[in-house]
């Protein structure tokens, strides 16, 4: 943002989005990480998940935000286990 927030809804849209960003870039982190330790190809990881490659590809990207029920395909084609959980501030 290039100007002053004003309310206090603007602030916490701005944090939310602030902190969403940081969540999905990590989630991508992870991604790229297990497709690396597994060998496995973007392609081959969208086909596993029965996700379309191109959107795969967004996500993985960050041009798209993956909806839960992605990951959760995601992490089984990975032979992994998506938790999600809420912490304090």
């Amino acid at each position: 943002f290039y100007r002053r927030l004003t309310t206090h809804a603007e602030v916490v849209v701005c944090y939310y989005a602030i902190t969403m960003e940081k969540a999905y870039k990590h989630t991508i982190e992870v991604i790229k990480d297990e497709l690396k330790k597994q060998g496995m190809s973007q392609r081959q990881l969208a086909l596993k998940a029965g996700i379309q490659p191109p959107n795969l590809s967004r996500v993985i990207k960050g041009k798209s935000a993956p909806t839960v029920s992605y990951l959760e395909r995601i992490a089984t084609a990975l032979g992994r286990k998506l938790q999600i959980s809420f912490v304090d501030p």
